[in-house]
């Protein structure tokens, strides 16, 4: 039984860590989509939405729309 044990703890002991992360690729497709984002204007139209959003939550709570 210890024989067992001290064989598993070896074995443990003798794997490389595994690497974790993204490679290349990944970090490129997600750059690009990020990229997309901006080059067809989200980041600005999400803006001006949110403020829309932010602004009419802030009215309606005030009672300006009842």
């Amino acid at each position: 039984m210890k024989e067992e044990v001290k064989k598993e703890e070896t074995k443990s002991e003798e794997e490389p860590k595994k690497k974790t992360g993204c490679n290349t690729a990944e970090i490129l497709a997600v750059l690009a989509h990020e990229l997309g984002h901006w080059k067809l204007n989200h980041v600005l139209k999400n803006f001006f939405i949110s403020q829309v959003g932010l602004h009419g939550h802030c009215l309606s709570t005030m009672g300006y729309f009842f």
